[in-house]
């Protein structure tokens, strides 16, 4: 499974959040309530999987920044 690439769905909704998320980045400097939402996705900018095993290993790292940003955005 260390080898496994990402399933092309995967690869997909990856590229498509990317997207979303500089969307949002952008639209926050124009809007003061997107601002939250752009902090709440910032600490998934640093994941630069190519695989699955990568995928878990980045999420896994990232666990306690995103749980942190999701608590601050729902506050």
């Amino acid at each position: 499974m260390a080898n496994k690439p990402l399933d092309t769905t995967l690869l997909d909704r990856a590229i498509v959040f990317a997207i979303r998320a500089h969307a949002v980045n952008r639209l926050a400097q124009y809007d003061p309530d997107i601002e939250p939402v752009a902090q709440a996705l910032a600490p998934l900018d640093g994941l630069k999987a190519t695989t699955v095993a990568q995928m878990d290993e980045q999420m896994t790292s990232l666990k306690d920044k995103i749980h942190a940003a999701r608590t601050a955005l729902i506050k």
